[in-house]
């Protein structure tokens, strides 16, 4: 494997390995706004927050269609 070859490819397992803690930490997020155990101040804080790690997810998602892995 070739010098950007193998550059493709650690960017593309670092990537990945980032969705996976991202999104696991999403998931958490979500059961817990749907599991109504929070106070109702902090749902809008979450629901925010909540957003914003989707769009990450999003985000890392295309930067990986952009690499190898």
């Amino acid at each position: 494997m070739n010098e950007e070859m193998r550059a493709k490819y650690t960017r593309g397992r670092r990537i990945l390995t980032e969705v996976n803690i991202v999104l696991d930490n999403y998931q958490k997020l979500t059961f817990y706004l749907n599991g109504g155990n929070c106070e109702e101040e902090s749902i809008e804080i979450l629901t925010k927050q909540s957003v914003a790690m989707k769009n990450y997810i999003d985000i890392l998602l295309e930067r990986l269609s952009k690499t190898q892995y």
